[in-house]
């Protein structure tokens, strides 16, 4: 479904009522350009959340009017729409999708009084602070640090970590968390490598394959987008000699099994804060429903964008006073929640503890 037709639907489901009736509640995802598959699908958890509630009855009566915009992963577009959903009246929005605007989206929400509820940005450059930004998506230091156990679990001698540079505020926890488990253990230091990329540098990218060919290597970490892993994956796959396992991080996971061939001579793991294997009926259905609606399987990124919207839409149900400080409050004091698909705990200063998953795609020693 397109993002046209998306907002076509939107403007169907929550804008039928008078304006000074409505609740306005903003989106603001990544929906163009490389990574607008993280907000894609974040939009649509969001849309089906506004969908659910005003089939409901809406908060208090009133329904919920969603105002979308695209921040391009660009800082200055990025404020530029948050000022102007605030004119509109969205005292709070849902997003933004990447680390990467972090921390002047918060700067600004804090200056402009927006309460700002992420369902994927992890830098933990904004952990522990108490600012206008509630997330349920996991910090990257913590799950790097659980993949650094898990990867130790394997017999390996040299470990290679490759990580994008173009979103460096979300990667370099990544680097330091899987750097502190593996000095907390009994590994070699001198056998772990890190290799940082830019997308757009050619020369960058042939190091990285470089560093793939290099058949000492046991096992790689690859922190970077789903596009830029699924095209180490597959060079690994096809055009070198080595059997290292891969192991990627929830962002590189993202949507992932589209553009990757996992057959054949690698370990493949990915790492998600989505349970899989739920066969909670309640969620199946939920699940089915989005498929129906959508024509596209839920997701981590859709169920957070949900989850979270639907705290926020049950925090305006549960009080008339409506600011900022007292949704905040609302929300924090509560702190654990059940979530479609797995429940997550968001502490006093607005930050998300969650469980990893580890899925294993294939593993073969085959040489097809």
């Amino acid at each position: 479904m397109s993002v046209i037709a998306v907002l076509v639907i939107i403007s169907t489901l929550c804008g039928c009522s008078n304006e000074n009736e409505t609740i306005k509640i903003g989106f603001i995802g990544t929906l163009s350009g490389p990574y607008s598959n993280v907000g894609v699908m974040e939009m649509y958890g969001t849309q089906y959340a506004v969908k659910t509630v005003n089939e409901e009855g809406g908060i208090q009566g009133r329904e919920v009017e969603l105002f979308i915009r695209d921040d391009e992963a660009n800082k200055e577009i990025a404020i530029s729409m948050q000022n102007e959903l605030k004119d509109l009246g969205c005292d709070f929005i849902i997003g933004h999708s990447l680390s990467i605007v972090a921390p002047d989206i918060v700067s600004n929400a804090n200056e402009k009084d927006i309460l700002l509820l992420s369902p994927s940005i992890g830098t933990d450059s904004l952990s522990n602070i108490d600012d206008n930004f509630i997330r349920n998506v996991s910090t990257v230091y913590g799950e790097a640090y659980q993949i650094g156990n898990i990867i130790l679990e394997e017999d390996l001698n040299k470990i290679g970590l490759i990580y994008s540079l173009d979103n460096y505020v979300l990667t370099e926890y990544h680097v330091t968390g899987l750097t502190q488990s593996l000095m907390e253990s009994s590994f070699d230091m001198d056998n772990f490598v890190t290799l940082g990329f830019n997308t757009t540098d050619e020369n960058s990218i042939n190091e990285v394959k470089e560093m793939l060919n290099d058949e000492t290597y046991d096992s790689f970490l690859i922190a970077s987008s789903s596009i830029d892993a699924a095209l180490f994956v597959n060079y690994l796959r096809h055009e070198t000699s080595s059997f290292a396992s891969v192991h990627l991080t929830s962002w590189a996971s993202s949507n992932i099994n589209d553009q990757i061939d996992v057959l054949g001579k690698i370990g493949l793991f990915l790492y998600t804060e989505f349970n899989h294997s739920n066969l909670d009926p309640d969620y199946l259905a939920f699940k089915n429903e989005f498929l129906d609606f959508y024509g596209i399987e839920l997701e981590m990124l859709s169920a957070n964008a949900y989850d979270l919207s639907m705290v926020l839409i049950n925090a305006l149900k549960d009080t008339k006073d409506h600011s900022i400080s007292n949704i905040k409050q609302i929300i924090l004091t509560k702190s654990s929640f059940e979530g479609i698909n797995s429940s997550f705990d968001i502490n006093e200063y607005g930050d998300c503890i969650k469980e990893f998953y580890q899925l294993q795609l294939a593993i073969s020693l085959s040489t097809d």
